[in-house]
Formats: C-alpha cells, sequence, structure tokens
C-alpha cells in the first residue's frame, strides 16, 4: 500500500507491504525527529538507525546520509522508498561491526527491546566521533524509565523531550569508547550445546518457552538431508538439528543481523561451522524452491510495536514453498494466532502433536 506521507520537510510517497491497514510506514517519532533539524542546518553526514520503512532517509534525501538497521526487511523498504522517490540512496552499514563513521548528526528510532537499544548506544560510542549529536525518538508508551538510564549512560547532556503526537525523542551528545564495559554475551545451555546469545537478539536471558515447548517435543523423523531453521533467533533450533541428525546439512536464517550472527557463532563454537549455513534474509527470501527435506520453525507474530498474524502466515507459506513433495514442517504457535486453517490450506494434513496452555506445535507433510 502507498500512502502520502505530508512529513515537516514535505510531501512523500511511501509504501509498505502489509495487509495490515493499522500499519503506516511512518509515525510521530519520525515526525518528531524532523522537526527538530532546524536546530541542526548545517549537518550534512547524518546517520539514520533503525528507520524501519525509510520515511527519514526518503525525506533526507538531499543530505548525505548513513542508514544502519539490524533488519533485512527494513533495508529493502528503504531501498525501494528512497528510489521511488528519485532521492540518493543511503551509505549502509552492518550492525554488528566496528567500522568508523563519520557523521555530524546521529537520528535513531529507539528499538522495543532495551538490550538492543544498549548494544546500538555501544556501538555508537566504538564507532561515531565523540560529542556528535544525537537524537533518538519511540513512542512514549514504549520509553519506560530503564530506556533514558541506558541513554544516559552511553551520552553526555542527556535531556528527554515533552510528549507531542504520543512520541518522545531524548537528546544529547555521544560518548568516545573510553570507559565503555560492553553488555556480556549470554551462554545459553541445551544439553551438550553452548548458545551464544548477543544482546539484542530475541530472548536473550533464555530459551524462548515456545522453543522451549518444541525442543521436549522434537520430531522424530528419518535423517532428513536438508533442514531449514526459519527466523532461527540464537540458532537454538538449528544447533539441536545438528546434534539430532549429523549427517544433515542445516540452513538457518533471521531478518535480524544480530541473531544471524549469534547462530554463526554458535555453529562455529559447537563445532557444526561446516554444516550450519547462516544467512540474512527475508524468511526463505533466495532459498530455493522444493529443497529441503525438513523445516522447524518457531515463527515470530510481531510486526513493529503489533501483534501480527500476517507475519506468522508468511513463514507458514515460505515453507510450503522450500518443502520438498513429503517433506515436514514442524512449527510451535500461540494457540490465540489460529494457524490451523492455513496449514491445512497449504499441507496435505496438519496434525496436533503436542499442546499445552500456551502453545500447539504442529506436524505438517506437504
Amino acid at each position: 500500500m502507498t500512502y502520502t506521507w505530508q512529513s515537516p520537510l514535505g510531501e512523500h510517497k511511501l509504501t509498505i507491504t502489509t495487509d495490515d491497514n493499522s500499519l503506516r510506514p511512518w509515525d510521530s517519532g519520525d515526525e518528531y525527529l524532523l522537526e527538530q533539524l532546524k536546530d541542526y542546518p548545517d549537518s550534512r553526514r547524518i546517520l539514520i538507525i533503525n528507520d524501519n520503512f525509510g520515511a527519514l532517509g526518503t525525506a533526507l534525501g538531499e543530505r548525505s546520509t548513513i542508514s544502519w538497521n539490524d533488519s533485512y526487511c527494513a533495508r529493502e523498504s528503504i531501498n525501494a522508498n528512497i528510489t521511488a522517490a528519485k532521492a540518493a540512496l543511503p551509505n549502509f552499514s552492518g550492525t554488528v561491526n566496528n567500522e568508523k563513521i563519520d557523521a555530524d548528526l546521529v537520528l535513531m528510532k529507539i528499538p522495543k527491546s532495551n538490550g538492543m537499544f544498549e548494544y546500538q548506544l555501544e556501538k555508537i560510542r566504538l564507532r561515531v566521533p565523540a560529542g556528535t549529536p544525537i537524537l533518538a525518538a519511540a513512542h512514549s508508551r514504549n520509553l519506560p524509565p530503564s530506556f533514558f538510564e541506558s541513554f544516559e549512560n552511553h551520552t553526555e547532556n542527556a535531556a528527554y523531550s515533552r510528549i507531542w503526537k504520543k512520541a518522545r525523542f531524548y537528546s544529547g551528545k555521544t560518548k568516545g569508547s573510553a570507559g565503555l564495559s560492553p553488555q556480556e554475551t549470554i551462554i545459553l545451555k541445551w544439553e551438550d550445546l553452548n548458545i551464544t546469545a548477543l544482546p539484542g537478539v530475541f530472548s536473550q536471558s533464555r530459551i524462548d518457552p515456545g522453543t522451549q515447548f518444541l525442543l521436549e517435543h522434537f520430531p522424530r523423523v528419518n535423517a532428513p538431508e536438508k533442514i531449514i531453521d526459519p527466523g532461527c533467533g540464537a540458532g537454538v533450533l538449528a544447533l539441536a538439528a545438528a546434534l539430532n541428525w549429523p549427517e544433515a546439512s542445516i540452513t538457518a536464517t533471521d531478518d535480524s543481523a544480530i541473531a544471524v550472527e549469534s547462530t554463526r557463532i554458535s555453529a562455529e563454537a559447537n563445532g557444526f561451522g561446516q554444516r550450519i549455513e547462516t544467512i540474512h534474509t527475508d524468511i526463505l527470501k533466495g532459498i530455493e524452491n522444493e529443497s529441503a527435506d525438513l523445516v522447524i520453525c518457531n515463527p515470530p507474530f510481531h510486526q513493529q510495536q503489533r501483534v501480527s498474524v500476517e507475519s506468522g502466515l508468511g513463514f507458514l507459506r515460505e515453507s510450503a514453498r522450500v518443502l520438498k513433495k513429503g517433506g515436514q514442517l514442524f512449527i510451535v504457535a500461540n494457540r490465540h494466532l489460529g494457524y490451523q486453517s492455513e496449514l491445512e490450506r497449504l499441507f496435505e494434513g496438519a496434525i496436533t502433536i503436542a499442546q499445552n496452555k500456551q502453545y500447539h506445535i504442529f506436524m505438517c507433510r506437504k
């Protein structure tokens, strides 16, 4: 869907790929940040972080920008919207490296996880010159006091704005790397596996309950040659598959670069580096049709800050696409999401093999 956005810098066309009519490719946090640019008229090297649909980059088309985003889908949206606006594409920078960025202003949309926020603030200190102005915005309801405490810890002259259209922004100047004590990487344990969970990865502090339930009812199937774990997170299911089927090759994918890096590190650390391939992509984009024997999946059910059945349905459809005839999907899902009818449409059958008060585990055969 394409929308016309009257931003503080002019009118822009923005497109979002979704059937959810409640979602827009911009929000009041974007508008609040752009309103502040009058105080920075000479900024020409702007680092934009978490520009989910390219709203900030599109509006700033006349200025030189660097885009830094953990999400593959966000990068695709940024490319599409800025290209359609015939504006200059930003220089893209990865989230997990320490490459220096010569920015004179940082505009940031605050992520939903404080762990991710801390991780990105630490990276800013390592990569951006000390003393660079930084403005970070989000919907006020998503900013408990702990978020501002994180911001204070990593910036000088930290302050927060009044609430405007339900959004708030933080302002300050970047600290340098001196005295920086990065967050600890957490090592999760399952059987004989040590699983690396980098700061900001989904469910960093423990194995997600849905994943844990699936591990307790792990599929018993004849040795598959090719296994895929879409939305791999820290890689728990991919590593469990490598342990369970020693001859199988496994592909683990995620929209999050930090998740993909966590899985890559874990695969190497557990001796599976040659058997587990990691890909930063949108669900299973780039994976060949009918190429997999088994898909094991705990799909996300949020888009931005909202519960979204649509997100999970994409995983079901992509799993059906990549499975061979006779291939199987094992998927855990919250009971309230109602995936049964779509699974029955996509597969020959969808059998519930386990359930509790919160989750179903389905086995589906193509």
